[in-house]
């Protein structure tokens, strides 16, 4: 097995074409052919289907894929690092983000810190953005759950309160808090089933014996915010991720903490990309400071 077979698996499972493939890598389509059938004869496995000009890959593939990527996002910090001669004068950066907000002053910094490093972002909930960082297609993600995932290494970066979004002439306004047994009768606007804070909200509300009402789902937060100030319903959001909006308030719950945690999760093994130990230390210097900050204040 070699590099270059890595390669062409890696390119063609995700451009699902050799052509895109060939292209990608800069080398022709026939190579590309070439590579993945020399593997396929070298192991005797069958890697991938083919249907005419369509391709499709076997679960063996899929599976050999994951470790792939791994070898290649090695393989690659190495060439960066001999290139950069360990500086972070070059190379990519590839990080995924819930609650995008809440970590961009972090992201900030890092690209003003490594300006000559390639970043991509990719927006989404936790649950996909999770399944990214184990399928190697993320170096590292900032996710929204309660607990730490076994499966994943993980860094507490940031605690939130989950709080109510209503309209300003909503009759809990004057009271300052929604209560949680209210909710009962409450109809709710929702992100998809896959949202950090929502998963969270719904397994705090369910040690209560409290279902919530869920009368619309929305995949976009300002699609969200719009259908709260239109009276459909409430919605939920992290305590910083509401920015202000004059036609809402964000309230806090009383009768329950609600209370979401925000994760950089990362492969264990990638904690020695350059990129990934980098941003993980930003990150630890930005918590120090914001603990250091709040405790000025409070005294």
């Amino acid at each position: 097995m070699n590099i270059s077979q890595l390669k062409a698996l890696d390119a063609a499972i995700r451009t699902k074409s050799y052509s895109k493939a060939a292209q990608e890598l800069g080398i022709s389509q026939p190579a590309v052919s070439r590579q993945l059938r020399d593997l396929e004869k070298q192991y005797q496995v069958r890697l991938i289907f083919r249907r005419g000009k369509q391709i499709e890959f076997t679960p063996l593939a899929l599976a050999l894929v994951r470790k792939a990527r791994v070898c290649l996002t090695f393989i690659n910090d190495m060439e960066e690092t001999l290139q950069a001669q360990g500086h972070l004068k070059a190379g990519s950066f590839r990080i995924g983000l819930s609650c995008h907000n809440l970590v961009m002053e972090l992201l900030a910094n890092f690209m003003e810190r490594y300006p000559d490093v390639m970043v991509s972002t990719h927006v989404s909930d936790s649950e996909n953005l999770l399944a990214g960082v184990l399928d190697s297609s993320l170096d590292i993600a900032a996710i929204t759950a309660l607990d730490p995932d076994p499966r994943v290494a993980n860094f507490l970066y940031n605690r939130q309160r989950i709080v109510a979004v209503v309209r300003q002439d909503a009759p809990c306004v004057s009271a300052g808090a929604v209560v949680v047994e209210t909710l009962r009768d409450m109809p709710m606007i929702a992100r998809h089933k896959t949202s950090g804070t929502r998963t969270i909200f719904t397994r705090q509300l369910a040690e209560l014996d409290i279902v919530p009402q869920v009368v619309l789902e929305l995949d976009s937060y300002d699609a969200m915010l719009e259908a709260v100030a239109a009276g459909i319903g409430f919605a939920i959001v992290l305590e910083d991720e509401f920015n202000g909006d004059k036609r809402l308030r964000s309230l806090p719950f009383q009768g329950s903490a609600m209370v979401a945690n925000q994760y950089l999760v990362y492969l264990p093994e990638y904690k020695e990309l350059n990129v990934v130990g980098s941003f993980l230390n930003l990150a630890r210097e930005a918590k120090v400071i914001k603990q250091f900050t709040e405790q000025r204040k409070s005294a």
